[in-house]
């Protein structure tokens, strides 16, 4: 009985560390992006992502950083956190 109960708190540890391991090995390539230029909305706030071209989103937080980009107004969308998080930000 010892013997089971000693083998089993490792193996539960590890599978503790697996799941918990899993999200964080989801690269880029699994992510989402955009059209690029396109802006994105975070629901219920004012904070804006733009995507560069290859669609990644960066935070659009000061405007001056906006100044000779191209963005494209009439393709925005709001979206919430969990959906935000799905996709390919930047710096």
């Amino acid at each position: 009985m010892k013997l089971a109960r000693r083998r089993i708190g490792p193996l539960l540890g590890a599978i503790a560390l697996f799941v918990f391991a899993v999200p964080a090995l989801a690269g880029p390539a699994a992510q989402l992006t955009v059209n690029p230029f396109s802006v994105v909305g975070l629901s219920g706030t004012p904070h804006l992502w733009i995507a560069d071209e290859q669609g990644i989103l960066h935070w659009g937080g000061d405007t001056r950083a906006l100044a000779g980009r191209n963005i494209n107004w009439g393709d925005r969308r709001e979206l919430t956190l969990d959906q935000l998080r799905a996709f390919r930000r930047g710096d």
